[in-house]
């Protein structure tokens, strides 16, 4: 394979990603890839409480900032 999408919350001592390390190939995950690929800065938010209330506090101190946002 040319690169190992993982899960976020798969560990990085799991067989299979200590094998592709060994093996020297790239580990990456689905959310690295579209970061890389969208088109203007990605905030990532994350967690297990308080998300929606934390996204919907960024989306409005960015755009009071003049930043046009996506929430």
């Amino acid at each position: 394979m040319d690169v190992l999408f993982i899960s976020p919350g798969v560990p990085r001592t799991a067989p299979v990603v200590c094998e592709a390390r060994a093996k020297g190939i790239p580990i990456s995950s689905e959310p690295r890839l579209a970061t890389q690929w969208a088109p203007a800065p990605v905030v990532g938010i994350t967690g297990s409480s308080g998300k929606t209330t934390t996204t919907a506090l960024t989306g409005e101190m960015l755009a009071r900032d003049g930043r046009v946002t996506w929430v």
